[in-house]
């Protein structure tokens, strides 16, 4: 497996854009479970850890509350200032996994982690997100999911950060491609999550 430390998000952008199968990594709490349940083979990381223009929050008057993706969430949670600004926020993360996965775990990857259905957590089953062509919680175990007139995947976004954040968006910039605005609500959709990581693999 080959690492490359990005310098900033030029260069991430750069290196994803030239690799043939790239993963990024930013804090990596997803991907490690990926990869225990053989999902995720990663050849090539980008890791993201060092772009400090990614990390921390503002609130400058007139433009609203602003977090970066690499904000770890354990930030979000312990601070006054922020639950002043937004209290949801903390209230939304006070029970989310352990105080180690938080402090890990960055914002980005809270909201664009994958799903946790057991379909698509189970290696040997190739669902609609891994190329097959149902989704099998239709007719199976659905206790989780969100069927409500689907067609396709069913699973509900397993994020903490996603019911503090309805009517935010996010921006994504992606290699030769120009910066976009999506809403919070279409970004953790599976499908939309599923085109993400099918661009940056």
């Amino acid at each position: 497996m080959s690492v490359h430390v990005a310098r900033d998000l030029n260069d991430a952008l750069d290196h994803i854009s030239s690799a043939t199968e790239v993963t990024v990594l930013a804090g990596g709490t997803d991907l490690v479970g990926l990869m225990k349940d053989g999902l995720a083979r990663p050849q090539s990381l980008v890791d993201l850890t060092g772009i400090e223009g990614l990390r921390g929050w503002s609130h400058a008057k007139g433009r609203g509350l602003r977090i970066g993706a690499l904000t770890p969430l354990v930030e979000l949670e312990t601070s006054d200032a922020l639950a002043k600004t937004m209290p949801i926020l903390r209230e939304s993360l006070r029970d989310a996994a352990t105080v180690q996965l938080r402090t890990m775990g960055t914002v980005g990857g809270n909201l664009l982690q994958r799903n946790r259905c057991w379909y698509f957590r189970d290696e040997g089953t190739v669902c609609w997100l891994k190329g097959g062509n149902r989704c099998f919680a239709i007719d199976g175990e659905n206790r989780y999911h969100a069927i409500i007139g689907a067609r396709d995947c069913v699973i509900v976004s397993p994020s903490d950060l996603v019911p503090a954040h309805c009517n935010a968006h996010v921006y994504l910039r992606a290699a030769l491609r120009p910066p976009r605005s999506i809403s919070v609500k279409a970004a953790v959709s599976p499908w939309m999550t599923y085109r993400i990581f099918r661009t940056i693999r």
